[in-house]
């Protein structure tokens, strides 16, 4: 409730008029759309921005629990054998 009493606060205080981007996105997007479907579009348009913020989800809890196990037993044997145990290395060649 907080972010959508505050974004309309936001928006004019910056001088944001949501018709006038509406519009301007829409033909940028290559859409003619009356002022309607351009303000729909504008809304999925930052639906989507939103959504983009959020982590990926994993398809299911089982595989995101097998991808965890797999982790711990690659970082385990790279202990072992003395490799750096940083994720972002790439693997050496056999």
């Amino acid at each position: 409730m907080v972010f959508t009493a505050e974004l309309p606060t936001q928006l004019r205080n910056r001088g944001i008029d949501l018709d006038r981007v509406s519009h301007l996105r829409a033909r940028q997007d290559g859409k003619l759309l009356a002022k309607t479907a351009n303000t729909k579009h504008g809304a999925q348009q930052i639906a989507e921005q939103i959504q983009g913020w959020l982590p990926a989800r994993a398809t299911d809890p089982e595989s995101q629990h097998e991808t965890t196990q797999l982790r711990n037993q690659l970082a385990e044997l790279r202990q072992r054998t003395g490799e750096d145990t940083n994720e972002n290395t790439t693997p050496r060649s056999v």
